[in-house]
């Protein structure tokens, strides 16, 4: 963003004789050296003077603005109303929310306690089976080694002599 692009409220302020002094000096002094914002100040000059010229030739009746000052008042005050309902309303719906979940909660607790417990379980009970079949198995290779040492093989590898 560079300092014209800064200047750009300044020069809305300036059109309506809203900058302070030491403000209004610096604006004048840009506008001396920055040929930009000094363009841009005589377009929106332009575009005020034709907004000016274009305003209604009629004016409401005071009757009239004063009826819609009125039901202004009153929509803003509704709003107020129904904004502070509303509040209230979420703010028991929220609290209501946080009960019914502490309640689940609390109520399922011995339920996440046993999935836990399960899935722990399972988690190792399948290593404990692969274990006791290896030493089921270490244990029946010994015991088929040793018999074979000691002469008894099975009637398939038997010799006749």
């Amino acid at each position: 963003m560079n300092q014209c692009d800064e200047r750009h409220a300044d020069i809305l302020l300036y059109l309506d004789n809203a900058l302070t002094r030491e403000k209004l000096e610096n604006f004048r002094a840009h506008l001396e050296v920055c040929c930009d914002c000094s363009e841009r100040l005589e377009e929106e000059r332009a575009l005020s003077s034709l907004l000016r010229e274009t305003r209604p030739l009629y004016l409401a009746p005071q009757a009239l603005l004063t009826r819609i000052a009125l039901a202004a008042t009153e929509q803003a005050a509704a709003i107020s109303r129904a904004s502070v309902r509303s509040r209230k309303t979420r703010m028991q719906n929220l609290t209501r929310w946080l009960r019914d979940v502490t309640q689940l909660a609390s109520s399922l607790k011995p339920l996440a306690a046993m999935t836990l417990f399960l899935v722990l379980s399972l988690a190792f009970i399948p290593g404990a089976l692969q274990r006791v079949r290896a030493r089921d198995y270490v244990e029946a290779a010994t015991q088929i080694h040793r018999s074979y040492l000691n002469g008894v093989l099975p009637l398939q590898c038997r010799s006749h002599w």
